[in-house]
């Protein structure tokens, strides 16, 4: 267990430097929009074939769809949400400190605490 813990924190100590705010921000968004059409999907009680077929697409693009990999566009979450009957909202909001707080907390619980200089075990520093 110990060493599967370490591995873990290599990982992710790798992709420290590599991942933005933004990167954080899309995966979350993807996986929300790929979980609420995947939901749609099995409330209706469709298999992906036959789910494509209501949406005039591929069986391979529901599949995409819900991978949580695929990046959307505005036009593509239109057409899905007018063909199910669903409201589709964008909100764009400023970023607020308690997004960064959120932000450097899970950072914090990835890769340790920070110091007195305001810094963690790898050298990221606090944002806030």
């Amino acid at each position: 267990m110990k060493d599967e813990k370490k591995a873990f924190e290599d990982f992710l100590e790798f992709f420290a430097d590599k991942l933005s705010g933004a990167d954080v921000i899309a995966a979350r968004e993807l996986g929300k929009i790929s979980a609420i059409i995947a939901k749609e999907r099995i409330d209706r009680g469709l298999n992906q074939k036959d789910f494509a077929k209501l949406l005039n697409v591929s069986q391979s693009m529901v599949s995409k769809w819900e991978s949580e990999n695929y990046n959307f566009t505005i036009e593509n979450l239109a057409n899905i949400c007018d063909k199910l009957d669903l409201e589709l909202e964008v909100n764009i909001t400023n970023p607020t400190k308690q997004y960064k707080k959120e932000y450097m907390n899970l950072l914090q619980y990835n890769f340790g605490s920070w110091n007195s200089n305001g810094k963690n075990r790898l050298g990221l520093q606090e944002a806030i």
